[in-house]
């Protein structure tokens, strides 16, 4: 407990809830180090099994074998003898593996809360950027490789990427379109490391905006049912006028 708490019991400070969760990554850092330091080493596959010298490797496999013959019994050279002398070999790869730092995330967890968790723990590794303008740098940077790889994918008339209106080869449409889907990611990552440098959380900053676009639209329907219509039948100018009601709503 308190080891785990510095900033309550110990001399680090922590003046918001960011900074606490800094220190946390880090304690959890310095056990996972101590573990893994700590854990035996597990020899490999290779080196479970006694090796015989090559020049005698088949004068002991045939005795053995001769052995296993008159007792029924497996001969050590054996698939099954191998797994019965070292129990657990078949583990032996899963037991040697060490803890990794991200191991700790699940992946089930939603893309934006698993985004920031991830980068958070390897900040506390040092794997970070200097500044909140180096990471704006990295957005734009990021932008640009969308725009370059959405200009070069194929897409239907209505603007939209689609490998299936490519003519030639398909394998390299399909590629070219999933490079969108590849550097669009990057820019959502890029943007959720600007929320983490502000303090801002953004799981929760895109689940209120959820939130406020829902509220803003509830109240556009609305308006449009009270007039005996709906917003599908609104000019364009008819439903821009509506959506600022609607923010000015909010705002009052």
């Amino acid at each position: 407990m308190i080891r785990r708490h510095p900033h309550v019991f110990g001399e680090a400070r922590a003046d918001n809830a960011s900074e606490v969760l800094d220190l946390w990554d880090q304690v959890k850092l310095a056990e996972r180090s101590s573990r893994n330091a700590a854990a035996p080493t597990v020899p490999g596959a290779t080196a479970l099994r006694t090796e015989t010298a090559p020049a005698t490797r088949g004068a002991a496999a045939g005795n053995a074998s001769a052995s296993a013959a008159a007792t029924g019994a497996e001969a050590p050279g054996s698939d099954a003898a191998a797994g019965a002398a070292v129990p657990g070999a078949d583990v032996a790869g899963r037991a040697a593996r060490r803890e990794g730092l991200l191991d700790g995330v699940p992946t089930s967890f939603p893309a934006l809360m698993q985004a920031q968790k991830v980068s958070r723990k390897a900040a506390s590794a040092g794997f970070e950027w200097d500044t909140l303008d180096d990471v704006w740098e990295k957005v734009r940077e990021e932008v640009d490789e969308l725009r370059a790889a959405y200009a070069a994918a194929p897409k239907a008339a209505n603007g939209k990427v689609d490998a299936g209106v490519a003519e030639g080869d398909a394998a390299a449409a399909e590629q070219a379109a999933a490079s969108v889907e590849d550097e669009f990611g990057d820019v959502l990552f890029s943007l959720v490391q600007v929320g983490r440098h502000m303090g801002v959380d953004a799981e929760n900053a895109l689940r209120a905006t959820c939130g406020k676009f829902r509220r803003r639209w509830s109240f556009m329907e609305g308006a449009a049912w009270a007039r005996g219509t709906t917003i599908d039948a609104l000019a364009p100018d008819e439903r821009e006028a509506l959506w600022q009601q609607a923010k000015a709503r909010e705002r009052a």
